[in-house]
C-alpha cells in the first residue's frame, strides 16, 4: 500500500564530531554537480567525493529525466551570479544511491550546482537534501530551475576555511549583564576540521559553538552557536547567529535579563535591549557579511506533496490577500528576540486555534500560496519557537539530553530531575503536547537548515520525556490525553523520517517511535480492544474519548504509515475503522460521525459499551450528554429522539429536525475549525492508503451539506484532501 519501507536503523552511521553530527565531510553525505567551471577564489579541489556517476535506471527515472522545478525570484537586484541554497523533498527511487543531479533554466542552459545528501530511503535513494544553484538573477530576472537526473559525477572542490578568514568577515555577540560584558565570536576557532554542515564548490558551511565570555571567564549557563556559510569567490557569509539558555545540569538555571548586540565586521548589526533569556530558551538571527542575495524559491507543490510528508490541502482553495496581511502584521509585531512568532503563548489554551493541526494555519498558508511574505513568518516563528522553555542540551554531548543516558528525565515527574530555579525563571510561554503546533518540520523541508532540525529535535524529545510516566528509555507518549498523543507522535514522526542518516539523534528518534508503535501494535492489533476501531480510553477521562481526537490520531498513524514506518501500517488499519464506520456503517447515521465526546468503555476495565454500531449510535443521540454539539442542537435532536433515529439517516425529515439543510453534519458543520472538519486529515490519508472503505467514506463525508461553506480559504489547515480517488 505505500512506498519506501523504514524497517530499521542497521544502515544508520554516526559520525563523532566535537558537538554537531550529521556533518558532511564526504561523498556520502555530499556531492555537487555543476557545469565543471574553474575553480574560483575560496576552493580546493580534493579527490574524496563519489564518482561513480552511472546512475541505477532499473527502478528509478532515466538518465535526463526531470525530476521537480523549482521558480527562482529575487526579492533584490544583483549584478552578478548568484548562489540559492533550499532544501527539497524527493520522492522514493527518483535519485537513486549512485546517480547525481544538474540543474538545467528555462533557456536550456546548463546551472552550477551542489547537492548535499541529508537523509535517505530505505533503498538508498535521496530523500532531502540541501540544493545548491548558482543563477544569473540580474535585474531581479526569474528563473525557472529544473533539477535533472545526471550520470555527470561532482566537482570535486570545496569552498575553505581558509579562504573565509583571508576576508575581513567576523560577528561579535555581545551581552551586559547587571554591568557585566559578556562576548562570543566563531573567527578564533574556525578552521578546517570544524563539522560541516554543508560542502561543496558553490557552498560550504560550519558549525561552531563558544561560550559568552567576561574578563572574569565564561557565562555558567549562555552560550553562542554559530553556522558560517560562505560561497564560491567568498562573495556573500551567511552567519546563523544563536544564544542560548539551555544547559540541563548546570546549577542554579535562571532567567538573564541584558542587552544583546551583534556586529558584523565591526558595523552593527542587531541591537536589542533589555531582552529577558528565558531558562532553556533560545534565540537566533541570520547576518550577511558581503553582498546578501535575498532570492525565494517557489517549489512544485504536486511533487512535495507526492512524498507524503507535506499534506495534500485542497487545490480549489487560495488564500485571500487580506488574510495574507493580517497574518504577516501579526507576524511584524511578534518578531522581536525572544518573542512567541505566530505561536500561541498559552499553548494549553483550549478551542479551535489557527496553530493547531496536521500542521498549523500559518504552513498551510505558505503551502497554498508560496508567498514569500507568508514564508518569512512561517520560517521566523521556527525561529521564534526557541523561545519556548523545552530546550535541554545535554552539556557533555552537545545535544539534547537523551532518555538513553537518563530514563528517569522528566518535567512533570513526582521526583524533581534537573537543578532547582536559581533565581527567576518564570516565562510567558507555557508548552504542552496536547496543543502543540508542528512548527519547526515545513522551515527544515525548505530550508534545509541546522537549526530548524534542532528544534525539531528539541520538540520532539521534550514530548518523550516532559511527561513523568514515559517507560523510562521507551519514550512513551502513550499515557497522556489521546491529542496528545497524537501530536506528541506526529513530532516523532517526523524526526525519525528527515533526521539525517549520518545523525546521531536518527538512531535515537527511530528507536522511541518504533517503541511508540510497539506498544501500540500490542494495544490494537494483538489485544483489539473493540469492533469498532475507536481508541481505548483512559481511565482518567472516566472512559469517554473525543471523537475529534481519535480522527487526530488516526490520521497521525497514517501520517506514519504513508511515510514508510510498516509498524505503522496494521495500527492505521485497526483505527480507521472507527473514522470509516461512523460514515458508512448502515446502523450509524453518519452525520452524527462529528460527535463531540462520548463514554465508550467502562473507565475501570476498559471493556467496550457497546456491541454493536446501532447500540452506539442510539447511544449518542440519546443518552450520552456530551456528544453533540452544539448544545441548542442537541436540544432539538432530543426533543423527540425516537423520531429522529426513526428518520431516514441525511434527508429532509432529519434535516427538518435540526432546523438545517438535508445532509448537515452535527458539529459546527460551518466551522473551518469543527469537529466536522477534524475529520478531513484521517479521512483523506486513509484513502490514500486505499483502506477498504475509506473511498466511499470520502464520497459520502464530501457530500456532505455546507461543504464548502465555511471560510475554508481563511482557515485551510483542516482542509486536507486525498490525493487521489479512484
Amino acid at each position: 500500500m505505500t512506498r519506501g519501507k523504514v524497517t530499521g536503523v542497521g544502515a544508520m552511521v554516526a559520525v563523532s564530531c566535537i558537538w554537531l553530527c550529521g556533518c558532511s565531510s564526504s561523498g556520502d553525505a555530499n556531492e555537487q554537480d555543476t557545469d565543471r567551471p574553474d575553480s574560483g577564489a575560496g576552493t580546493d579541489t580534493d579527490s574524496s567525493d563519489d564518482t561513480d556517476g552511472n546512475a541505477d535506471t532499473d527502478t528509478g527515472p532515466p538518465i535526463g529525466a526531470v525530476i521537480a522545478t523549482v521558480t527562482l525570484t529575487p526579492q533584490s537586484d544583483s549584478t552578478v551570479p548568484t548562489e540559492v541554497s533550499f532544501g527539497h523533498l524527493f520522492v522514493q527511487g527518483d535519485i537513486p544511491a549512485n546517480a547525481h543531479l544538474e540543474a538545467r533554466d528555462e533557456l536550456n542552459r546548463r546551472v552550477p550546482l551542489q547537492l548535499d545528501r541529508k537523509t535517505t530511503h530505505a533503498d538508498g535513494s535521496l530523500r532531502h537534501g540541501v540544493v545548491t544553484v548558482q543563477a544569473d538573477l540580474a535585474s531581479r530576472a526569474q528563473r525557472q530551475i529544473e533539477l535533472v537526473l545526471s550520470e555527470h559525477p561532482p566537482d570535486p572542490g570545496h569552498v575553505t576555511t581558509a579562504a573565509l578568514l583571508t576576508t575581513d568577515w567576523d560577528v561579535v555577540v555581545s551581552v551586559v549583564i547587571d554591568g557585566t560584558h559578556y562576548t562570543a565570536s566563531p573567527r578564533a576557532i574556525l578552521n578546517e576540521s570544524a563539522p560541516a554542515w554543508l560542502r561543496g564548490n558553490l557552498v560550504s558551511e560550519w558549525q561552531v559553538a563558544a561560550p559568552l565570555t567576561s574578563a572574569s571567564g565564561p557565562h555558567p549557563h549562555l552560550e553562542a552557536r554559530f553556522g558560517i556559510r560562505a560561497y564560491r569567490d567568498i562573495l556573500r557569509v551567511r552567519t546563523s547567529v544563536t544564544v542560548e539558555n539551555t544547559s540541563s545540569f548546570t546549577p542554579q538555571p535562571q532567567n538573564y535579563l541584558g542587552d544583546v548586540s551583534v556586529t558584523v565586521a565591526g558595523q552593527v548589526a542587531l541591537l536589542e535591549e533589555a531582552v529577558t533569556h528565558y531558562r532553556q530558551a533560545r534565540w537566533r538571527r541570520l547576518l550577511w557579511w558581503g553582498t546578501s542575495a535575498e532570492v525565494h524559491v517557489t517549489y512544485d507543490l504536486a511533487y512535495m506533496v507526492r512524498t507524503g510528508a507535506i499534506p495534500h490541502y485542497d487545490p480549489v482553495l487560495q488564500v485571500p490577500e487580506p488574510a495574507i496581511v493580517s497574518l504577516v502584521d501579526e507576524w511584524n509585531d511578534r518578531k522581536g528576540l525572544m518573542q512567541s512568532g505566530l505561536m500561541s503563548e498559552n499553548m494549553p489554551g483550549v478551542g479551535g486555534r489557527g496553530d493547531i493541526g496536521p500542521l498549523p494555519l500559518w504552513a498551510a498558508y505558505y503551502l497554498i500560496s508560496q508567498d514569500a511574505r507568508v514564508q518569512e513568518a512561517m520560517v521566523g516563528t521556527g525561529e521564534q519557537a526557541g523561545s519556548w522553555p523545552i530546550h535541554y542540551r545535554d552539556e557533555t554531548t552537545g545535544q539534547p539530553i537523551s532518555l538513553d543516558t537518563y530514563p528517569d528525565l522528566a518535567v512533570l515527574g513526582s521526583e524533581p530531575f534537573f537543578p532547582d530555579c536559581g533565581g527567576d525563571c518564570d516565562s510567558p510561554y507555557e508548552p504542552d503536547v496536547a496543543h502543540q503546533p508542528a512548527v519547526p518540520f515545513v522551515p527544515y523541508v525548505i530550508t534545509g537548515d541546522w537549526f530548524h532540525l534542532e528544534e525539531l529535535h528539541f520538540w520532539a524529545n521534550w514530548n518523550a520525556f516532559y511527561w513523568g510516566d514515559h517507560g523510562g528509555s521507551l519514550g512513551l507518549v502513550v499515557h497522556d490525553q489521546l491529542r496528545a498523543q497524537a501530536w506528541g507522535l506526529r513530532s516523532l514522526t517526523q524526526a525519525a523520517w528527515i533526521t539525517p542518516d549520518d545523525h546521531p539523534q536518527k538512531k535515537y528518534f527511530a528507536e522511541k517511535l518504533g517503541n511508540n508503535l510497539h506498544y501500540y501494535q500490542g494495544l490494537y492489533v494483538d489485544g483489539e480492544p473493540n469492533s469498532f476501531g475507536h481508541a481505548v480510553a483512559r481511565e482518567d477521562d472516566g472512559g469517554a474519548i473525543a471523537f475529534w481526537q481519535d480522527d487526530f490520531f488516526t490520521w497521525v498513524l497514517g501520517y506514519a504509515a504513508v511515510l514508510g514506518f510498516e509498524q505503522a501500517e496494521a495500527i492505521h488499519d485497526f483505527k480507521t475503522r472507527f473514522v470509516i464506520g461512523r460514515l458508512t456503517h448502515p446502523d450509524y447515521c453518519w452525520i452524527m460521525a462529528s460527535v463531540y465526546w462520548a463514554r465508550v468503555s467502562d473507565g475501570a476495565t476498559g471493556i467496550s459499551l457497546f456491541s454493536n454500531w446501532q447500540e452506539l449510535y442510539r447511544a449518542m443521540v440519546v443518552d450520552d450528554p456530551e456528544s453533540i454539539r452544539p448544545q441548542w442542537l442537541a436540544d432539538l435532536i432530543r426533543a423527540d429522539s425516537d423520531a429522529f433515529l426513526n428518520a431516514p439517516c441525511g434527508g429532509d425529515e432529519m434535516g427538518a429536525m435540526m432546523d438545517a439543510e438535508a445532509g448537515t453534519m452535527i458539529g459546527y458543520p460551518t466551522d473551518p475549525e469543527s469537529y466536522t472538519m477534524n475529520i478531513s486529515p484521517a479521512l483523506a490519508i486513509a484513502v490514500d492508503r486505499q483502506v477498504p472503505g475509506a473511498a466511499a467514506a470520502w464520497q459520502r463525508y464530501a457530500g456532505r451539506a455546507n461543504e464548502y461553506a465555511p471560510p475554508l480559504a481563511e482557515a485551510p489547515h483542516w482542509a486536507i484532501v486525498p490525493r487521489k480517488l479512484d
